[in-house]
């Protein structure tokens, strides 16, 4: 479809954007061709100027009509014609000439910066089933710029209308990853999208997601027997591997993630649990109890991962092992220790 937009609308939309308050982009003004619901728009006329369209209509006899509401002030459009240009116009006698130039530089910029955009997004974001996720750091080495337009780009992904996103909430989510700000920290952001920093991760969640997409927030828990060698935990996203060994020598776990009992100390069965309200453990090296949350929020678990953490208790109940947080003083390997249980978790993005 051709629009007869010509260069004096151009310049009339650009200081219309100025005097209301725009970004870079919205400087572009008009743009010369796009897209909407699979229809190509194009304005083969936007850099010509209403005198020499009419020149030329005048020239060749055509004929054209005239819009019975161009003159009437009560539109905006009409007023910024009728009155602003003119009197604008006293101190630039080429101010539509200024107007339309700079819509061209806005838009050729504004297409470099849109390129870099997409560009940021396909190299920083994570794509899931709630939304987007990104790390602060990943953020923070964009320039200012860039940070702004990724955050507008994100929201747009994950369900904001482009119009319904405004300057202060970019802002407000962008001044939330600096360095000052709290380390965990979640904001609505509008059309039922959800920002979320979780110390040095960000989660960008959609509407759908948040009213009742979280399955991995139930309670679960899952047994373990003697003769079990490996643990499927769909609502833990992890996996548990399971073996029987005898004593090793000076050998140990190899990292947080892995954990050895003595198999004949532990009360059977266990069991796989997520946490549950007043959970306290008896920690390796420490006195008395502490409490699951505190050590959680000691090891900067983030918040939204807290109820799928699995913790591995005996038959009584109690916490021998919160697997890459702490062990318990329980069941420990000794000298006299005969078969040692070893344990490793495995979570999703390891498998």
């Amino acid at each position: 479809i051709a629009l007869a937009h010509h260069a004096d609308d151009q310049a009339e939309t650009v200081l219309m954007r100025i005097l209301r308050g725009t970004s870079p982009g919205g400087l572009a003004g008009i743009p010369i061709k796009r897209s909407e619901k699979n229809v190509e728009l194009i304005r083969p006329l936007l850099r010509t100027y209403k005198a020499d369209i009419l020149h030329y209509c005048n020239q060749w006899g055509l004929a054209y009509s005239q819009d019975s509401s161009n003159g009437k002030r009560t539109y905006v459009r009409n007023a910024i014609r009728l009155d602003a240009l003119p009197y604008l116009a006293q101190f630039n006698p080429q101010l539509s000439d200024a107007l339309v130039r700079l819509s061209e530089l806005a838009a050729s910029e504004d297409d470099w910066m849109e390129r870099e955009t997409q560009a940021a997004f396909k190299r920083c974001i994570m794509i899931g089933r709630e939304g987007c996720q990104m790390t602060r750091k990943a953020l923070l080495e964009l320039h200012v710029a860039l940070q702004r337009r990724l955050i507008k780009l994100i929201l747009n992904h994950v369900g904001m209308e482009t119009a319904t996103i405004s300057f202060d909430s970019v802002e407000t989510i962008r001044q939330a990853v600096s360095d000052r700000a709290s380390t965990t920290w979640s904001y609505d952001a509008g059309s039922g999208v959800k920002f979320v920093r979780e110390y040095e991760s960000l989660h960008f969640i959609r509407a759908d997601w948040t009213s009742g997409g979280k399955q991995a927030e139930a309670e679960y828990s899952y047994m373990v027997t003697e003769s079990m060698e490996l643990l499927e935990m769909p609502l833990a996203h992890a996996q548990l591997r399971l073996d029987m060994m005898l004593p090793p020598g000076e050998d140990k776990p190899v990292d947080r993630r892995e954990s050895w009992f003595d198999a004949d100390l532990i009360h059977w069965p266990l069991t796989v649990r997520n946490r549950r309200p007043g959970d306290r453990m008896q920690v390796l090296g420490l006195n008395g109890t502490k409490k699951v949350q505190d050590m959680f929020v000691d090891d900067r678990i983030a918040p939204s991962q807290r109820n799928k953490l699995p913790l591995l208790v005996d038959a009584e109940d109690c916490i021998l092992w919160i697997p890459g947080v702490r062990r318990s003083r329980f069941a420990q390997v000794t000298g006299q220790t005969k078969r040692i249980l070893r344990i490793r978790v495995n979570f999703r993005d390891e498998w």
